[in-house]
């Protein structure tokens, strides 16, 4: 029967060569882990459908400080609306519809269901409202409160991923 004799050296050599695959291999998964968090942050979608269940009850409540400039096409949670004040009131054109706002008034803009995807794969759905507050004029832009309810709990990273760049957003 052979057996080897490893001198220390050896052993040692052999203990560092297990200690660098493992480091190799934990750096890979990293790099994964970095990769998949990436294309799944930049794949991120929502698309919004009408409600067939027009009962729903909204028990989670993130509530926004949002100004959006005059004139300019927004598209909050799948709804086309435009903006425009004149004095203390606020014109808003939602999808086809035409409201006047006065300060303080609160309307309902959108009532609707949301897939949320990432990677082409639902990871949340939930129906949803939004309301709006127009409080006024501030720095030149139309100045509301925006209050986003939903039926599931969504996180509010994902919620202000899906808000416009356009619009200056800030959660209160």
């Amino acid at each position: 029967m052979d057996k080897q004799h490893y001198t220390m050296t050896q052993l040692d050599t052999q203990v560092e060569k297990g200690h660098q695959n493992l480091v190799i291999l934990i750096i890979a998964v990293i790099i994964l882990i970095v990769i998949l968090a990436v294309a799944g942050w930049s794949t991120l979608s929502l698309s919004a459908t009408a409600i067939s269940d027009n009962a729903s009850l909204y028990p989670y409540t993130v509530t926004y400080d949002v100004l959006m400039p005059e004139g300019e096409p927004v598209s909050i949670g799948g709804t086309d609306l435009i903006f425009l004040t004149a004095g203390n009131e606020a014109l808003m054109k939602i999808g086809d519809n035409r409201e006047k706002l006065n300060p303080d008034e609160v309307r309902t803009i959108t009532k609707r269901k949301a897939v949320i995807k990432t990677l082409g794969v639902p990871v949340i759905e939930t129906n949803y409202q939004v309301d709006v507050r127009y409080l006024g004029i501030k720095d030149g832009k139309a100045h509301f409160l925006m209050k986003v309810m939903t039926s599931r709990q969504v996180p509010e990273l994902l919620l202000a991923k899906v808000l416009p760049s356009s619009i200056k957003a800030v959660p209160v």
